[in-house]
């Protein structure tokens, strides 16, 4: 397994400064050092496939560069290749889980069907304008003015100013 270099202190502190170009210029470095050591874990303690740790390696270092992981860091606590696994396994841990949640219609089955059985020529939904009034009809083939016919489709003319 590479192994996971000493620690410059003095990294991890530019981590924290409050120029922006520092911060980057520290991180890059960190990310060089670290890179390699980071996707080796993945893959012997997460049995990641080589395309996945190299993917979750990336993501984890873009996440920790936007959240600011390592500003945190306090050595009294803590060396800080601990610091950087116990980071990572969170990260890791909380990919997992995202990539099992169930999506939305999650598991079912989407069928098509087709626009005849949905809505025949003769049944095509339109806005008819009569004395300014907007009313929205279904036409058909047939004359129908039964309230029980328009409840059993679900719909009612909708009768709106406008």
């Amino acid at each position: 397994m590479t192994r996971f270099p000493a620690t410059r202190h003095s990294m991890v502190a530019a981590i924290r400064s409050d120029q922006a170009d520092v911060r980057r210029s520290a991180f890059d470095t960190l990310v060089t050092a670290y890179w390699k050591p980071v996707f080796k874990y993945l893959r012997l303690k997460w049995h990641a496939s080589a395309e996945d740790a190299a993917d979750l390696t990336q993501a984890f270092f873009l996440r920790a560069f936007e959240k600011a992981f390592f500003a945190d860091f306090d050595p009294r606590r803590a060396r800080f290749r601990t610091y950087l696994r116990i980071c990572l396994d969170g990260f890791v841990s909380n990919a997992r889980k995202a990539d099992a949640r169930q999506k939305r219609g999650g598991g079912l089955a989407i069928v098509s069907l087709p626009i005849a059985v949905i809505s025949p020529p003769s049944c095509v939904p339109r806005w008819m304008v009569t004395n300014s009034r907007k009313i929205f009809c279904f036409p058909t083939t047939r004359r129908v003015s039964s309230p029980r016919y328009f409840k059993s489709w679900g719909f009612w003319p909708i009768d709106a100013k406008g």
